[in-house]
């Protein structure tokens, strides 16, 4: 597993807000699409701190399964009771996500652990 298998995941999940976006006539926040992109820089800042570890925990196919399993039933439930909150957060998140994949795989942007090195060796 790895990238690919994440890519999948988080395009997959992303179809998933964008259907219900689509079927709930839901009109996205910019301001919390901002957010929900911020909150995810921030958690691969932190998973960037120690990565072997997190990777650790998520290679394992039940973790990605309830992960993805978690995230579709907050999407589906959130978009009952708030929709523009839970899909503006979830889809700027994903779409954030996505792009640092992007940036990553086509060597525009080095690793986020790498940030975390002393020295300014990746500058």
């Amino acid at each position: 597993m790895g990238t690919r298998v994440d890519a999948a995941l988080a395009v997959l999940t992303l179809a998933i807000g964008a259907v219900l976006a689509l079927a709930t006539d839901t009109s996205l926040s910019p301001l919390l699409f901002a957010g929900g992109g911020m909150l995810t820089v921030g958690f691969e800042l932190l998973a960037a701190r120690d990565p072997a570890h997190v990777r650790q925990y998520w290679e394992h196919w039940s973790v990605q399964f309830g992960a993805l399993v978690l995230t579709m039933l907050l999407a589906v439930g959130g978009t009952w009771l708030a929709p523009v909150v839970v899909l503006s957060l979830g889809c700027g998140a994903l779409v954030t996500y996505c792009t640092l994949l992007l940036a990553w795989c086509m060597g525009l942007l080095p690793p986020l652990q790498a940030w975390w090195k002393t020295g300014g060796e990746n500058r």
